[in-house]
């Protein structure tokens, strides 16, 4: 025999059927023998190990899933909805990062572009208030110019001064 060998027999001890266990223990070079009655091995011949085994897949199965939903797609749908709402104009959304790992840094990478599209906006506002202002005043001058220049036409030292040539026209206004 083996040193490392375990040996199982049905024998026929004092009358009823067993089973026999045999290994050899090397550190002290004895035969361990171990007798189990038949009857105490009917609980385990009629348990099947499959069942079980599916308990605890389902069981694991369950677990796993229930993870991954609140750790990634929990996080990615929030994240679906800030973008969604970013995506309609709201550029008011306040997101703290989600998540862990990838979809933690996903998540900040978003809150960078919406603090980008904020500072845009600032910046974009600023300007348009900057040149709706100098077009304004732009157009002040220009109604002032008209006013004058519709003033002007119709008096009667505008026509003379038309009628005459371009040179005297010149030394007269300056």
């Amino acid at each position: 025999m083996h040193p490392d060998a375990i040996r199982t027999f049905w024998v026929e001890y004092e009358g009823s059927k067993k089973l026999l266990g045999m290994s050899f223990l090397q550190e002290v070079e004895w035969f361990n023998v171990t007798l189990i009655d038949e009857k105490e091995l009917e609980i385990a011949k009629d348990f099947s190990i499959f069942p079980m085994l599916c308990l605890l897949f389902l069981v694991i199965l369950i677990f796993v899933a229930g993870a991954l939903h609140f750790l990634i797609i929990k996080p990615l749908e929030k994240l679906k909805s800030s973008m969604q709402r970013v995506e309609k104009g709201n550029y008011a959304v306040d997101l703290s990062p989600l998540g862990s790992a990838e979809i933690e840094a996903l998540s900040q990478e978003f809150i960078k572009m919406i603090s980008y599209i904020r500072a845009n906006n600032v910046t974009l506002e600023e300007k348009i208030q900057e040149r709706t202002k100098g077009l304004m005043q732009s157009e002040a001058k220009l109604n002032t110019i008209l006013t004058v220049w519709m003033r002007l036409s119709t008096s009667k030292m505008f026509s003379i001064v038309m009628r005459m040539p371009i040179n005297e026209r010149v030394s007269i206004w300056a």
